[in-house]
């Protein structure tokens, strides 16, 4: 899991008090602005679970306002933090770090991502099949939704996993896989305006037979390759891993 701070932003908090926030991308995508309490509070409540071991340095905190030689230093510091955890496989998977990146994810969205929405999922053969889904439906909700609608067999929901595209030009092209603790529409809003760069690697699932499973998803009506479009050039795609 590679994690980022591409930039900072100077915002005003609920008092009118300025603050510096961090720009957060994951796996290449804009996640949402952090601020260093924030980052600061994560640490301390993965303190009181992982042993000191287990977790990166942490930047310190300053008295005094940072000059901006200071406040590059730290950004660079969060960002190594950050990365730091993106390589422990017990912190990716917990619930303090996953409910972190997800209340920062939905709150960049705002206010209006509250609301039940329509979605159409595309197979490629030209059919579709309409989804009402609470935006906030996480990764594996989502798959759970569209294995349901497309009579997928339940054992083999899990060889399929969600992907970012990117369309442009009526062709799409695949980004990166999402992570379980993303928010797959909050993907889509958050950047559809950001220009997303083209890249990344298709995982493979190492999770029971590939060969037994392909057998069981051509006998399924359900077992293809999927495309979850709305009105955004970031598209989400469902795909059978071994594509």
């Amino acid at each position: 899991m590679h994690f980022a701070i591409g930039e900072t932003e100077e915002l005003l908090d609920a008092y009118g008090s300025s603050y510096t926030s961090y720009r957060l991308y994951c796996n290449g995508t804009f996640h949402g602005t952090v601020r260093y309490r924030e980052f600061f509070d994560l640490h301390e409540s993965l303190r009181a679970v992982y042993p000191a071991a287990e977790l990166p340095a942490f930047p310190p905190k300053k008295l005094f306002n940072l000059s901006a030689a200071e406040l590059s230093g730290r950004r660079h510091s969060l960002e190594k933090y950050m990365q730091n955890l993106g390589q422990s496989v017990n912190i990716l998977q917990s619930p303090i770090f996953q409910e972190f990146m997800r209340k920062i994810q939905l709150r960049a969205c705002g206010e209006d991502f509250d609301e039940p929405g329509r979605y159409s999922v595309y197979l490629l053969n030209g059919n579709a099949v309409d989804l009402t889904v609470d935006p906030k439906v996480s990764c594996e909700e989502l798959l759970q939704l569209v294995g349901q609608e497309l009579k997928l067999p339940i054992e083999l929901v899990n060889f399929f996993a969600l992907f970012v595209a990117v369309e442009e030009n009526g062709r799409c092209t695949l980004f990166k896989k999402l992570a379980p603790f993303e928010v797959p529409f909050a993907v889509v809003k958050t950047n559809a305006e950001e220009p997303t760069p083209v890249g990344g690697i298709i995982g493979r699932s190492t999770k029971g037979s590939v060969e037994s499973a392909t057998k069981g998803i051509m006998a399924s009506s359900g077992g293809m390759r999927i495309v979850i479009r709305k009105n955004y050039w970031v598209r989400i795609l469902l795909c059978y891993m071994n594509w």
